[in-house]
């Protein structure tokens, strides 16, 4: 698991999960293309210094593949 059991961290990632279904009008559930856009905003919004994340070293991992274009790969081996 990449985000810590907490409400706050959740609830980035069901907004990211909204965002994507709003602007693309269909729903995240089994499309892994649409699950990597969800996890690149997630990680957009953790590696904003503005937002003061708190980031956890699975979270400070997922930034560092994300600034190197590594995501996807982070992703499938958190599955």
């Amino acid at each position: 698991m990449i985000l810590p059991d907490d409400v706050h961290y959740f609830g980035i990632s069901y907004a990211a999960q909204v965002k994507y279904a709003l602007e693309n009008q269909k729903s995240v559930r089994g499309d892994d293309e649409a699950l990597l856009e969800v996890w690149e905003t997630t990680a957009a919004y953790f590696a904003n210094p503005d937002n003061h994340p708190d980031l956890t070293l699975k979270l400070k991992e997922l930034v560092s593949a994300y600034k190197a274009n590594r995501l996807e790969a982070f992703i499938e081996r958190h599955k």
